[in-house]
């Protein structure tokens, strides 16, 4: 019934029916009109009070009101005004919450929830929040009506429900997932795409990210509704059955390659001349129409595609290469290049599609409809929303939202959480607002330390809640200086989270500190002086004094900081691409349309292909030669070559910043060749200083063969000389050159990235000044198929160890690049604090600056992804050690209030590790690989031998031997035979003697005594040196209720899902034991034994009876635990009760 008023509403809109519409939602609203005219002004009239709604059992109430708006809405007209007419209503009115619609003549309708946000349980003031559905009657509607009209207002927690941004992205997301699949099934690439490792699924992967790119376009009203109707398509098209490519050939393509990055009055159809070999004039260039016969009326193509703007930036290359013979994108009239991708995936109905393969289920159906119909049915916005104020539609995020975990859909270590999530790899706002907030505000004071009140004015400064600037003038100034020389990187870029949170954080700094943009636009004219060539110098400040006359304020603060400030690296091409995508639509929401001027008044997007790059992060060496190693035997090489690789690269950085301004295709292509040449030169001048022995032989070889009279003879010696000196060397220096310039292309990936080259300009300065990121989480299981590149991160990183992943090796790439006051934030597992493998890098941190752990694991961050992240942050002149903080919810970030030091259990005795007992681990991930052969159904007598167990064997007091879960596969009592090279002499020594054994994944500690050899796997671990203690003794401390409480309490931030502890070496290592004399321990031992004597009984597990002996002698055990440790009752209590939820 309320969908079919809210219909009638948008069909024919008076406000009054809104009355209606709640109360049927709600039985507590209670109308009461009410004029609101005080609050009228130029913009806003006619206010009115609808009514109000008292929750039942809530303290909270909610307004609902009412404006006309004098002009009419859009999206995104009056935004502001709108949200700062609620807040004063909400303030003055004394209401948390309230619904307000703000309203035109058109029947236009903004229908806003704004409410007051609280901090945890005490109710903190926060901020504001909104969340808002724009509705027209031009567009569809749908997730307004189906969010609204059905959703449940009972209380104002559902109200929020049925605002929630997340709940749309997730419904989003399961329908583009099925499409994927799906597509994958009935789509076809060119050969080198589909030859590619997982190519079909990253040419699907590409279709959709430039698909929606589009759809943004079409939003914004840079492309024509006509080309995604299907309707209007069938006058185009010669043929749009279900089984033709048609659509996504003779549109998409053509819309793609040959016109966005093609100027209007250069955009024509490929030429149908035939010439020498069959190629025609056009062969090679992918900026011209094509698939000439698939349209009705070709001579029309420029009504259908000319008036879409240009806009360069390199947004849809296509990727093939036809002069060398390769296709990916398949933009061909030649049929075998071409792509197979029918019609039916983008415009049908629903229908069922079998994905229970792709799912991993069985026997069931899954909905799926074509991509236009889905992009159809959403509402989406143009503008990036923020975690305080966000539209109900799906916004450009959602670019890297579907990339992120469409990639995870088909890598083996998450492709199995990835089929089950709804948008779970993706970085959450509120994560990345937090971490970009703190790392500039950290950049602020290590460069702001004579102002007063400095962190109080940067909250103001960075807080939503008002437009106040509380910086004084000389301030301000100086704070726009260090936004336009900050270079922030993120070296695993993905698909641009980051990079575009600082972008859209400091832009909101300069709108509140440089509001009429002056001190910005006299920043970049400074910065333009610089430019050596007059010319280029004189045409640059012009363009600079256009873009802050004619442009929106924000369209020249996005554009230099873009330009200037911001870099990114990632190891996939398709997540580069995405990223600047991001960029570029941001730039598009904020250019003046103007259908009179040349272009529509837009301005050609910058070539970010020198600032968001493709690479390995991690290394910057290439076939023996390290770019980033600038002093390798310079005493050697000697100054002239020094000083020719500097002048080398100061001219590759002006050629980038030239390349970066062009929108010229040939002239970016020639612009593109020469930083290539001058690339191998600077290869070449690198490979003089660090080879210099070789080049000295190079020239004796020369010289040696100087005196041979006849020439040929003289250089086929020389060449045959050379190449066996090369062979020696190990490497071939034309090969190493041809391999450079392939890189240069999008087809091929660099497996290196060399920083102090590309990004030359940032390390003349001494590095970064902010590194953050969310770094791959690569396991050492996983990553052991490349065991070559481990040993380079090995020698290149020594503070690895152990079967490390990869993440850590990214923390320390983050100090390699920063300079020496630089901040680091980075989201990483939670892991990191106890494992053995990081405790070095851990310590590396502290010592370069590590100031924060935020503890976000409790929090769900990843959903259902077994990932339990933390939050670091850093700053490398920080000296006075590191403080933890946790979070009720990810809304607590956004004020220091909302942190609160974690708590933890001081105790005044010696840990496990002080005492000086030794702890071992099992198998790592990468050794249960290594040993799974070596494990077998029952003993080999033949040969040494041992039964085998892992984590869930284990029980209090107790080890079930039958019914072992390794790898996959149920063994029904498992032994292991050693075998030499493969299993350790010092690990099997380990698994012989006497132990007490620990599982490692349980609610509370498990632990019990073994004296019989006995083989652990992963997630276990023993105690196997006892100094002084007796075994039992230690036994009944690790077993009480007393030590799991500890270890629950103090490494809460450690802890997985379920309540599941973490227990591993480290946090083993840290228990607190009472060292007592044997006569104090022997109460201990004795009730041990009569566990012992139970548990070692083979019916014990069936035996309720021997079972409740057990639990009463255990209970003498905590008794005697809580005395030996001194606790309080309070304390006592307080342990009962939280073990009663275990």
């Amino acid at each position: 019934m309320s969908k079919k008023i809210l219909q009638d509403i948008i069909g024919d809109f008076k406000i009054d029916k809104f009355i209606r519409f709640f109360r049927y939602k709600n039985r507590y609203f209670r109308p009461h009109r009410e004029s609101l005219n005080q609050y009228d002004d130029e913009s806003f009239s006619e206010g009115i009070k609808l009514g109000e709604v008292n929750f039942d059992n809530e303290a909270q109430e909610l307004i609902i009101c009412a404006f006309n708006s004098t002009k009419s809405l859009s999206e995104r007209s009056g935004k502001k005004a709108q949200y700062e007419k609620a807040k004063k209503i909400l303030k003055e009115l004394d209401f948390d919450s309230g619904i307000f619609i703000f309203y035109d003549q058109k029947g236009n309708f903004r229908f806003s929830l704004i409410y007051f946000n609280y901090l945890g349980k005490g109710r903190h003031p926060s901020t504001f929040r909104r969340f808002t559905y724009f509705v027209s009657p031009d567009l569809t509607n749908k997730t307004f009506l189906q969010r609204i009209g059905e959703g449940d207002f009972s209380s104002l927690e559902k109200v929020k429900d049925a605002f929630s941004v997340e709940k749309v992205t997730e419904d989003f997301y399961k329908d583009i997932a099925n499409w994927y699949f799906w597509a994958v099934q009935n789509s076809r690439f060119p050969k080198d795409a589909e030859e590619e490792e997982n190519g079909r699924n990253m040419a699907v992967i590409r279709l959709i990210t430039r698909l929606i790119f589009i759809w943004f376009m079409r939003v914004r009203g840079l492309v024509p509704d006509s080309f995604f109707n299907e309707s209007r398509v069938v006058e185009y098209l010669n043929d749009l059955s279900p089984q033709s490519s048609s659509y996504y050939k003779a549109i998409l393509q053509n819309l793609f390659f040959a016109t966005l990055s093609t100027k209007r009055e250069e955009r024509n159809f490929r030429s149908e001349i035939r010439g020498i070999r069959g190629y025609n004039p056009h062969f090679g260039n992918n900026y011209t129409y094509r698939y000439h016969k698939l349209f009705k009326n070709p001579e029309k193509i420029k009504d259908y595609f000319g008036e879409i703007p240009f806009l360069n930036g390199g947004i849809f290359e296509c990727l093939d290469d036809k002069p060398n013979g390769i296709y990916i994108d398949g933009f061909s009239d030649t049929k075998k290049n071409q792509p197979v991708v029918p019609n039916f995936l983008f415009f049908s109905g629903d229908s069922n599609a079998d994905l229970n393969i792709e799912y991993g289920t069985k026997n069931k159906n899954y909905k799926v409809r074509g991509i236009i119909n889905i992009l159809s049915y959403y509402n989406f916005t143009i503008d990036e929303n923020d975690p305080n104020d966000a539209e109900v539609a799906l916004d450009p995020e959602l670019l890297g939202r579907v990339f992120e975990n469409l990639l995870a859909s088909f890598n083996p270590e998450t492709s199995t959480t990835a089929r089950k999530a709804t948008g779970s790899y993706y970085t959450p706002r509120e994560i990345v607002d937090y971490m970009v907030t703190e790392s500039l505000k950290e950049y602020f004071k290590t460069h702001l330390v004579e102002a007063q009140n400095l962190d109080e004015k940067l909250d103001r400064l960075f807080s939503t809640g008002s437009d106040e600037n509380p910086f004084k003038e000389d301030e301000s100034r100086k704070l726009v200086e260090l936004i336009e020389s900050v270079r922030i990187i993120d070296p695993a870029v993905g698909s641009g989270a980051f990079p575009m949170g600082a972008l859209n954080k400091m832009v909101f700094i300069l709108s509140k500190v440089d509001s009429g943009n002056e001190l910005w636009k006299q920043a970049q004219l400074i910065a333009a002086e610089v430019i050596p060539d007059p010319q280029v110098r004189r045409a640059t400040k012009n363009q600079i004094e256009e873009f802050f006359k004619d442009k929106n304020a924000d369209y020249g603060r996005k554009l230099y900081l873009i330009q200037k400030c911001i870099y990114g690296v990632d190891i996939q091409q398709i997540a580069v691409e995405i990223a600047k995508l991001r960029f570029f639509i941001s730039l598009l929401v904020d250019e003046k349309i103007d259908k009179e001027k040349e272009n529509w008044g837009i301005e050609p997007l910058p070539n970010l292909d020198f600032k968001i790059m493709q690479g390995n992060s991690l290394i910057s060496e290439f076939l023996g030669i390290d770019f980033d190693n600038g002093q390798a035997k310079q005493e050697q090489a000697g100054m002239l070559f020094i000083e020719k690789e500097d002048k080398l690269i100061k001219e590759f950085e002006q050629k980038k910043i030239d390349f970066q301004n062009e929108p010229n295709k040939d002239k970016k292509a020639k612009l593109k060749n020469e930083i290539e040449d001058l690339m191998i030169k600077i290869f070449e001048a690198k490979i003089r200083k660090q080879k210099a022995d070789y080049f000295r032989q190079m020239e004796d070889i020369e010289e040696k063969y100087a005196a041979v009279p006849n020439k040929k003879t003289k250089e086929e010696i020389i060449d045959k000389e050379k190449r066996k000196l090369s062979q020696k060397a190990g490497f071939d220096l034309e090969n190493i050159e041809k391999q450079l310039r392939e890189f240069t292309s999008k087809n091929k990936t660099k497996p290196f990235f060399a920083w102090k080259l590309y990004f030359a300009e940032v390390f003349k300065k001494g590095g970064f000044d902010i590194v953050i990121g969310n770094p791959p989480y690569v396991s050492a299981v996983h990553n052991q198929d490349d065991p070559e590149i481990r040993k380079i991160y090995r020698t290149k990183y020594p503070q690895v160890k152990g079967a490390f992943d990869l993440y850590t090796v990214f923390l320390l790439r983050g100090l390699n690049i920063s300079n020496s006051g630089a901040i680091f934030s980075w989201i990483i597992p939670n892991k990191f604090l106890v494992s053995n493998y990081a405790s070095n890098v851990i310590e590396e941190l502290k010592r370069k600056g590590l100031k924060k752990v935020i503890i976000v694991s409790n929090l769900g961050v990843f959903k259902n992804t077994g990932v339990y992240p933390i939050v670091i942050l850093g700053n490398r002149q920080h000296t006075t050690g590191v403080t933890e903080y946790e979070v009720e919810n990810l809304g607590d970030l956004k004020t220091q209030a909302g942190l609160k030091i974690r708590k933890k259990i001081h105790s005044k005795f010696k840990t496990i590790k002080e005492l000086g007992l030794k702890v071992g681990s099992g198998t790592t991930g990468f050794q249960a690989q290594q040993i799974k052969s070596l494990v077998v159904e029952s003993k080999d007598r033949s040969r040494q031998s041992m039964p085998f167990i892992v984590s869930g064997s284990i029980d209090r007091y107790h080890v079930k031997f039958s019914d072992v879960h390794f790898l996959k596969k149920l063994f029904m009592f498992p032994y292991i035979n050693y075998k030499k090279g493969v299993v350790a002499e010092s690990k099997w020594s380990f698994w012989e003697n006497p132990k007490i054994v620990i599982a490692g994944m349980t609610k509370e500690i498990e632990a019990t005594y073994v004296q019989e050899p006995l083989a652990i796997g992963i997630g276990v671990y023993a105690i196997y040196t006892f100094d002084g203690f007796d075994p039992k003794y230690l036994l009944a401390l690790l077993n009480s209720k007393y030590l799991s409480h500890f270890l629950k309490i103090n490494f809460k931030d450690k802890h997985l899902a379920g309540e599941y502890l973490a227990i591993n070496k480290s946090t083993i290592e840290q228990l607190p034991i009472v060292k007592v004399d044997q006569n104090k321990q022997k109460p201990f031992i004795d009730l041990v034994d009569k566990i012992l004597a139970i548990t070692q009984d083979s019916g014990y597990l069936k035996d309720p009876i021997k079972q409740a002996k057990v639990r009463d002698y255990e209970k003498q055990i905590n008794q005697l635990v809580y005395n030996l440790y001194g606790l309080t009752r309070d304390e006592i209590k307080i342990i009962e009760g939280n073990s009663q939820k275990l």
